[in-house]
């Protein structure tokens, strides 16, 4: 079994002078998020943003660990702090809305995915998340349209492929132009 010293320093390395106590309180916490231990993660990001306040990644790991707790409002929280310290977090504007619409705050979800959309123009995650919300809201020709974008960035991107099939398939529209088909027996 590998010791909490040697997860943060290499199995045969001592502790470096150099490593702060910052350093080793968010390293715990990432160590501690790997291992799905959500609360011990919040715990070590609150005493490491305790040291480091403006951390923007402390803060959007924090916010992660909290959504996978169940503690979505604190998240929503966390992730704004996050932006607050770096304007142009583009992950941070995307997992918000993924809690925000986890919420129902379906108007405040479209308005991060869109910002994270804005400052990433390439990032499929966004644009997928944001179908999901299209798809909720009942707006399948946005939903479509966001399902194409993640695609044609990312052609593996299996769950964005199959959701744009279920879409394609909810509209009759089976590619090549075919609409309405018609089982016979």
């Amino acid at each position: 079994m590998v010791s909490l010293l040697e997860k943060l320093f290499g199995r045969n390395a001592k502790p470096a002078s150099a490593a702060t106590p910052f350093d080793a309180l968010y390293a715990l916490g990432t160590s501690a998020a790997e291992d799905r231990d959500f609360s011990g993660a919040v715990q070590f990001y609150d005493q490491a943003i305790a040291l480091n306040p403006q951390h923007a990644e402390a803060h959007y790991k924090r916010g992660n660990a909290l959504k996978n707790a169940g503690q979505l409002e604190t998240a929503i929280e966390s992730y704004n702090r996050a932006i607050e310290f770096r304007a142009g977090y583009s992950q941070a504007y995307c997992n918000r809305g993924v809690v925000q619409q986890s919420l129902g705050l379906m108007a405040a979800a479209l308005s991060s995915y869109d910002r994270a959309i804005g400052l990433e123009p390439s990032d499929a995650m966004a644009h997928y998340n944001r179908a999901l919300l299209m798809q909720e809201l009942s707006r399948c020709e946005e939903a479509l349209a966001s399902y194409n974008r993640a695609v044609h960035i990312d052609p593996q991107f299996a769950d964005a492929q199959y959701n744009r099939s279920l879409a394609l398939l909810s509209q009759g529209d089976f590619g090549n132009g075919w609409r309405g088909f018609e089982w016979r027996w």
